[in-house]
């Protein structure tokens, strides 16, 4: 295995890098491309947003061997679940995939599988799509990136029972994902996506992943994120999605670990009547330091948008919280709404919460809210007054700020799972 550290990369090793894996040509381009702009960009300015200061270029990542490994794919996925990949360390551990749905079409794999067996799908969607903020961050995560996982669900097929992806870091080792979703015309999915670190680490690493998701017309997406990486890690996670005419996408994420970073959430709504609604859940604690940007842009008449990002801050946590509504001149009739609500635990809490709107047509209904605030002491006292535990009073009110997003997830055991790495993640001591 050969490790290779950002700031030793140049021109060669990224030709070399697309050379090895078998990608496109249009693929390697795009990497050649995005390093050069990546050592042409500007440092980040992480001390603006009052985040952590994050060196881009202690990122250590493995340099491919040119061997492709052979996949153990298993007979069936857990049960009630119509597939499931685990990565461990950016490897591919396990695989399963419903016989039934690949015989109707599903493709479920790693990305580098994709490359290879399926590229003409990869080419529809990648070799145009943006990813919104394009700065050092962007430029080196379309450089490098090594793998990822891809999903394609084909023309009008209603796939009830969710995928699952489990993202597990067990050592030192920094991961850079491209994640692709693309639901054809008049299909359905539901994702479930668990990012997580088998053990605290003392040494720094980094989890970078990009997710792009397509949405043909009338197609849907429901899509469920839970991190809860180490108090080591910082996480620099992008994800985009892109809904045509009549699609629907609903997502919700919840942010639930690591030592801080950024977290780039976007949807375009580039076709008439696509409607999008993201979501988001965060806890802070200790010094954890992190930024959250959610973006919706209406491109299309008769679009519809909705974010909600609710947040609980504890110790001396602090979190940059920056929403934006865009609506572009041809798209009238669109409705959209931002709410930013966060709860305050602990006097040296911090939040800065930024909601915008650019609106730059008539004929819309887009409005925004946002709130910072310590909690109700006299809620507080009144449940204890009423036989509750400090623990079990602060536990009802923390259900109570997020149930009514949390009550989204269809999966019940996946509900469960989030609410209580919630508490977890809550009551952890600093």
């Amino acid at each position: 295995m050969q490790m290779i550290k950002i700031h030793d990369i140049n021109e060669e090793v990224i030709k070399d890098r697309g050379l090895l894996t078998h990608e496109p040509r249009w693929m390697r381009q795009q990497r050649e491309q995005s390093w050069k702009a990546f050592e042409d960009a500007p440092q980040i300015s992480w001390k603006k947003s009052k985040t952590l200061e994050i060196d881009l270029t202690q990122f250590q990542l493995e340099f491919p061997s040119g061997k492709i490994d052979e996949l153990k794919i298993e007979k069936k996925p857990p049960k009630g679940y119509a597939g499931k990949i685990t990565f461990k360390n950016g490897k591919v551990w396990r695989i399963s995939l419903d016989p039934e749905l690949a015989y109707k079409g599903v493709i479920f794999c790693d990305m580098q599988t994709a490359i290879l067996e399926r590229a003409d799908l990869i080419d529809r969607c990648l070799i145009d799509s943006k990813w919104g903020h394009e700065d050092k961050l962007t430029f080196m995560h379309k450089a490098l990136w090594e793998n990822g996982y891809f999903l394609f669900i084909p023309k009008g097929l209603i796939v009830e029972k969710p995928f699952q992806v489990q993202i597990i870091q067990s050592d030192h080792a920094d991961l850079l994902f491209r994640n692709v979703i693309i639901a054809d015309k008049s299909s359905s999915l539901v994702l479930e996506e668990i990012q997580e670190s088998e053990s605290e680490k003392s040494e720094a690493s980094f989890c970078a992943m990009t997710t792009e998701v397509f949405l043909e017309e009338q197609s849907s997406c429901k899509y469920f994120s839970t991190q809860q990486w180490g108090n080591q890690v910082y996480d620099l996670s992008t994800r985009r999605f892109t809904v045509k005419k009549y699609a629907h996408l609903k997502a919700l994420f919840a942010l639930l670990g690591s030592r801080g970073g950024r977290m780039s959430i976007t949807g375009d709504a580039i076709e008439e009547g696509a409607s999008i609604e993201h979501n988001g859940i965060f806890v802070g604690g200790d010094r954890e330091r992190f930024k959250i940007i959610a973006e919706i842009n209406h491109a299309a008449p008769a679009t519809e948008g909705m974010m909600k990002y609710r947040g609980i801050l504890k110790d001396e946590s602090y979190s940059d919280l920056d929403g934006l509504i865009s609506v572009q001149p041809i798209a009238n009739k669109s409705h959209s709404r931002l709410e930013e609500h966060t709860l305050l635990l602990s006097e040296k809490a911090r939040c800065d919460a930024l909601p915008a709107l650019d609106i730059n047509t008539d004929d819309v209904l887009v409005s925004h809210s946002a709130s910072v605030s310590q909690a109700d002491e006299e809620k507080l006292f009144y449940l204890m007054t009423r036989g509750l535990s400090e623990k079990e009073a602060k536990t009802l009110m923390v259900q109570g700020f997020f149930e009514d997003l949390l009550s989204e997830i269809p999966n019940h055991c996946f509900y469960e799972s989030v609410k209580e790495a919630l508490e977890s993640k809550l009551f952890a001591s600093s």
